[in-house]
């Protein structure tokens, strides 16, 4: 059985520089990072346009000496995978 650790950040107004010391658990790289945005606060996904407002691979996270590093994009929700 395999045990799971997740801290989630949902507040991202404006551009944003994530940095979070997980050197204690042990944080070795970013296994992914999920980003998904758009620059109009109000576009949402139908039935003719899906894609609209859809995650996407991407993002610049790293990890190095422990430290997560990230620049957060505005309107944005993110998932930082790490590499324990």
């Amino acid at each position: 059985m395999h045990s799971k650790k997740t801290m989630y950040l949902s507040f991202v107004d404006e551009d944003m520089e994530f940095r979070c010391d997980l050197s204690a658990f042990g944080a070795k790289k970013v296994a992914e990072q999920i980003v998904m945005n758009s620059e109009d606060v109000s576009a949402f996904n139908t039935p003719d346009a899906p894609q609209t407002v859809a995650p996407k691979n991407g993002g610049d996270a790293a990890a190095q000496n422990g430290v997560v590093t990230a620049i957060l994009e505005k309107h944005s929700w993110n998932v930082i995978r790490i590499k324990l």
